[in-house]
C-alpha cells in the first residue's frame, strides 16, 4: 500500500488526521515541495501558497488548506463545482469515487455564467434550487445524465445538485459557506485548463474550506502513471488519412477566431455581456462547427437566443444566420489582407502517407476551403475533399456529427474502419469518436494537455512533428 505523506502547515494536522494521512516535517519553499513527491506519496496536504508548486508536479491529490481556515477533523459533505462545458463532466465520476470511499454525501453545484437581467414586473427566481424542482437548460442534460450514471452506482450516496448565475468562484464560496462544506473538490482535466484557471487560483486564496485537488482518471488516492508511450502511426494498419483544415493543415484557426471575435464583441456589447474569448470561447463553441451552427452554440452558451432566420439575411440583421454572414465577410476580408500558410510539419506528413501509397482526404466547414488550399499551395495533395459547399449541398450536419467525415471516406472507397482521422477541434474529435473510425490523433496546440483524449481522441500531439509514421 502506497504511504499517505502529508506536507505539515499549522493548520494541516486535523486534516491529515482526516485522510488518515501520517505527518512529515513542515515544507516551507516551493523546491522542498517538489523533492517531497516520490512514487510512494500517495496525498499531499499543503498550505494554499504552496498549492501551485504542489499542482504542477504531483499525480497525487493535493489538499490545499487556506490561510484562515479550520480544517474539520472529518471530510463529511464534499461540494463539486461545474459548468454547462463538457469538459467539467468528467469531474463527476472522480467526486463520486471520493465521496464514496469516504462515506460522504456530495453537493454538485450548477455555475451557468452571469445571470440575466430581470424582466419587468417578475419576480427573481431562487438563487440555488434543487434537481426535484427545477426545469433545468438544455445545456445541463448531458452533465446530468452523467451525473445520475455515477450516483446509480453508488446509491448510497446522499446528493444535492443546486444551480447558480454568476462568477464562479464567487457562486462557489457563497455555496460553501451556506452548507458547511467540508472540502470543494475539483480535478485535473475538469477545472484546471487555460480558461478557469483564475478560477482555481482564486479559490486556492479564498475558500472557507480545504480544496481538494484529484486526478482525472480516478477519485481514489493514488499516483497515475507518468510512463508515455511516444506516438506511432503505423500505416500497414491503415488505407486513408482524413484531415481537418482549419489549425491541421492550414494556418487559419487565428483568421477565423478573430473574426469571430469582432462579430461576437459587437453584438454581446449591446447585451451588456463579457467579451468573446477568442482562445477559450472559440475552442469550445464554434472551432470545427459550421457557421450558423457556431453561432446557435456559442450564444445558448450565454444563454442568449436569436432567431435563426435565412442564409440569405444581410449582416446587419439580428439572426443567426445574420450574424453568420457577418463573421463570413470579417474572414474574407482578414484572408485576402494576410494570406494563408500550411502548416510545414502536416505537409511533410501528407507526403510521407502517400509516399506510402495511402489515400489523403480532407475535410472542412468552410465554404471558402478551395480558395484557401489553393493559396496555400496544398490543393493537390488530397486525393478527395468535402466542404461546406458539399454539406450545404448534401444537406450534411455538421460536426460533432460524423456525416461529413463519414462522406469523405465513401469518396476515397475506404471503410471507416481503415481511415484515421485528424483534427484539432473538440467537435472534430468528437465527430472522429461518433464515425467508429479506426484511430483519431488530437492536434492540441493550444488547451491543457490531454483535453482531447478526453473527447475521444486516441492519440494527442502538439504537432504532426511529434507523430512517428511506421
Amino acid at each position: 500500500m502506497k504511504k499517505r505523506i502529508v506536507l505539515a502547515s499549522d493548520n494541516a494536522a486535523p486534516m491529515a488526521r482526516a485522510l488518515g494521512a501520517q505527518l512529515s516535517l513542515p515544507v516551507e519553499t516551493d523546491d522542498a515541495v517538489s523533492a517531497a513527491v516520490d512514487p510512494d506519496t500517495a496525498v499531499l496536504v499543503v498550505p494554499a501558497d504552496r498549492a501551485g508548486p504542489a499542482l504542477s508536479v504531483a499525480t497525487q491529490p493535493v489538499l490545499a488548506v487556506p490561510p484562515e481556515v479550520s480544517p474539520p477533523t472529518t471530510l463529511s459533505r464534499l461540494l463539486c463545482p461545474i459548468d454547462g462545458r463538457r469538459k467539467t463532466s468528467f469531474s463527476l465520476e472522480p467526486a463520486v469515487s471520493l465521496a464514496h470511499r469516504l462515506g460522504a454525501s456530495i453537493d454538485l453545484l450548477y455555475v451557468s455564467g452571469p445571470a440575466p437581467p430581470p424582466e419587468k414586473g417578475r419576480i427573481e427566481a431562487p438563487r440555488y434550487v434543487d434537481q426535484a424542482h427545477h426545469d433545468w437548460p438544455d445545456w445541463t442534460t448531458e452533465v446530468r445524465e452523467r451525473f445520475q450514471a455515477y450516483a446509480t452506482s453508488h446509491p448510497d450516496i446522499p446528493t444535492r445538485v443546486y444551480l447558480a448565475h454568476g462568477e464562479v468562484h464567487e457562486e462557489v464560496e457563497r455555496l460553501a459557506r451556506e452548507l458547511g462544506s467540508d472540502a470543494i473538490v475539483l480535478v485535473h482535466g475538469a477545472h484546471f485548463e487555460s480558461g478557469r484557471a483564475q478560477v482555481v487560483r482564486t479559490l486556492l486564496k479564498t475558500a472557507p474550506c480545504p480544496v481538494l485537488v484529484l486526478a482525472q482518471a480516478s477519485g481514489d488516492v493514488h499516483p497515475r502513471s507518468k510512463a508515455e508511450q511516444p506516438p506511432r502511426l503505423d500505416m500497414g494498419r491503415y488505407q486513408a488519412v482524413l484531415f481537418d483544415m482549419d489549425g491541421v493543415v492550414t494556418q487559419t484557426a487565428e483568421l477565423h477566431a478573430a473574426a469571430w471575435k469582432h462579430v461576437f464583441d459587437e453584438y454581446l456589447q449591446a447585451q451588456r455581456q463579457r467579451p468573446f474569448d477568442a482562445d477559450l470561447d472559440y475552442r469550445l463553441y464554434v472551432d470545427g462547427r459550421p457557421r450558423y451552427d457556431g453561432v446557435k452554440t456559442f450564444l445558448a452558451s450565454r444563454h442568449l437566443e436569436l432567431p435563426y432566420g435565412s442564409p440569405e439575411d444581410p449582416p446587419d440583421r439580428d439572426t443567426v444566420c445574420g450574424l453568420g454572414n457577418k463573421k463570413d465577410g470579417y474572414f474574407e476580408r482578414l484572408f485576402h489582407e494576410r494570406g494563408v500558410k500550411a502548416y510545414d510539419t502536416t505537409v511533410a506528413l501528407i507526403r510521407r502517407v502517400r509516399q506510402q501509397g495511402k489515400k489523403t482526404g480532407l475535410f472542412s466547414a468552410s465554404k471558402h476551403a478551395g480558395p484557401i488550399l489553393e493559396a496555400a499551395g496544398v490543393l493537390d495533395l488530397f486525393d478527395a475533399r468535402v466542404d461546406g459547399v458539399d454539406a450545404a449541398r448534401l444537406h450534411l450536419p455538421g460536426k460533432p456529427d460524423p456525416a461529413m467525415i463519414l462522406e469523405l471516406a465513401r469518396r476515397l472507397g475506404v471503410a471507416a474502419s481503415a481511415c484515421v482521422v485528424v483534427e484539432d477541434a473538440v467537435a472534430g474529435v468528437e465527430a472522429g469518436h461518433a464515425g467508429h473510425f479506426a484511430l483519431v490523433v488530437g492536434i492540441n496546440r493550444r488547451g491543457r494537455a490531454g483535453d482531447l483524449l478526453q473527447q475521444g481522441a486516441d492519440l494527442e500531439v502538439h504537432d504532426l512533428r511529434e507523430l512517428l509514421l511506421t
